[in-house]
């Protein structure tokens, strides 16, 4: 019996390899957009490749349809891009742009019903009022080339409902984000349509959350194999951690810089800091760049990228993470060296100039 379980273990990872390696090569070519889909998504409206066009709520069809075909088709190109994208290690980089391009947009003149109810409040509505025909379409913001996207669908009685969601899109960054630095639906994540990354923004919902080492427990739970770094220091009475991760994320390489204060009552637990320093970071598999992040001021900064086939991803030994952190205080700064110089590993070097902290963690 032991012989046969013994043998189990390599002729199940044998099975899912091969299964992985055969879903990296048919994907390109089962999951490739066509100018004959990328035509049913225009369908007329105003959009981006469409600015002369115009907005009508389009009927709902016979019988129940969840969404309209021309965000059925959408949707469904989305997802199986980004699926080619996780087993490939690279999908089409255009194809979100052009399925954005033509997402209809609504601009103030339009008649629509009002777009402003909420989408989280939708859900007892929708269980007494029913749901059908689901279309999305951008409206125009304040901000030249960024859309907020909104939800038109009927309930059961044909009533036309508008809901607004938690997703912006700016089409001259390839940015889709959420609001104020909630990320997308107040993930705390971005994601860069240009360069097929996801990353951190500073007010998701884990910022509430802090950190203490029983989340690092529990990462190869997630699938998540991780290096990591923690420079716990002191400085004008307050006890501070900054936190490096590096590695593989379930589906992704990529990875993080954390800034933690440490409550007075809660001794094991570190709070995201109020505090919000300029971060940059550079991700490497080899010699190839493979996600950055910033300049930007935040207290959580992480890229993670999908280049690379999940089948080929690389332990995190052999990923290469340099980083700069841009310190407001000398103080702060001397008291963070000191901590670097202690706990980091032999594969780490790193030093300030000026206020300027950089940091090159090679792979092994």
């Amino acid at each position: 019996m032991l012989m046969k379980r013994t043998r189990l273990l390599p002729r199940a990872l044998g099975i899912a390899l091969a299964v992985c390696l055969a879903a990296s090569a048919a994907m390109p070519m089962a999951y490739a957009t066509t100018p004959e889909q990328e035509a049913v998504l225009a369908s007329g409206q105003r959009s981006i490749n469409n600015p002369e066009g115009g907005f009508e709520v389009p009927a709902a069809g016979k019988g129940y349809h969840l969404l309209h075909p021309g965000t059925g088709n959408a949707i469904r190109l989305g997802l199986l891009n980004f699926l080619q994208q996780i087993a490939n290690g690279s999908g089409d980089a255009q194809a979100f742009r052009r399925i954005y391009a033509y997402t209809p947009i609504i601009t103030e003149d339009d008649e629509t019903p009002p777009l402003d109810f909420v989408a989280v409040e939708m859900l007892p509505f929708i269980l007494k009022n029913g749901l059908r025909d689901v279309y999305l379409a951008f409206q125009e913001t304040e901000e030249p080339d960024v859309y907020r996207l909104v939800g038109i669908y009927s309930t059961r009685k044909g009533e036309k409902v508008g809901a607004a969601s938690g997703m912006f899109y700016n089409a001259a960054t390839g940015l889709t984000s959420g609001e104020n630095g909630y990320g997308l639906f107040s993930s705390g994540f971005a994601y860069s349509v240009d360069r097929e990354m996801v990353l951190t923004t500073p007010n998701g919902w884990n910022r509430k959350l802090g950190f203490n080492v029983l989340f690092d427990m529990a990462a190869p739970l997630l699938l998540f194999c991780l290096d990591t770094r923690r420079f716990p220091f002191s400085y004008q009475g307050r006890d501070w951690q900054i936190q490096i991760w590096k590695g593989f994320y379930a589906v992704a390489s990529g990875a993080e810089i954390g800034l933690y204060e440490r409550p007075a009552d809660r001794p094991f637990h570190y709070d995201a800091s109020n505090t919000e320093l300029e971060m940059t970071m550079q991700v490497y598999l080899g010699d190839k760049l493979y996600a950055e992040f910033g300049p930007e001021r935040t207290w959580w900064a992480g890229a993670f990228s999908y280049a690379s086939p999940i089948c080929e991803q690389l332990p995190p030994g052999q990923v290469r993470l340099t980083g700069t952190i841009l310190f407001e205080e000398q103080g702060m700064l001397d008291a963070f060296l000191i901590s670097f110089e202690k706990n980091k590993p032999a594969n780490m070097t790193g030093g300030a100039q000026g206020l300027l902290f950089s940091f090159d963690w090679k792979a092994r």
